[in-house]
């Protein structure tokens, strides 16, 4: 898997705005090889780490890149 980092610091609306964009290229079917990986960091100071999209052995590299980056 060929690794680009790339950081994105967005406000509400904006993330929204992309969400709706991503939904709108699942429905489509234009997101078959693409795997995402997020952290969601909640008010309470958990976290939770939501990866979606490609094949299982994807999504399993995919976790554990973003996993490395853990201190």
């Amino acid at each position: 898997m060929k690794s680009e980092r790339k950081t994105l610091v967005w406000g509400q609306e904006a993330v929204v705005e992309h969400l709706e964009r991503l939904l709108a290229a699942a429905k489509a079917g234009e997101l078959d090889d693409v795997v995402m990986a997020h952290r969601v960091f909640k008010s309470d100071g958990t976290f939770e780490d939501i990866v979606f999209g490609g094949t299982e052995e994807q999504r399993q590299a995919a976790l554990a890149k973003l996993r490395a980056t853990d201190d």
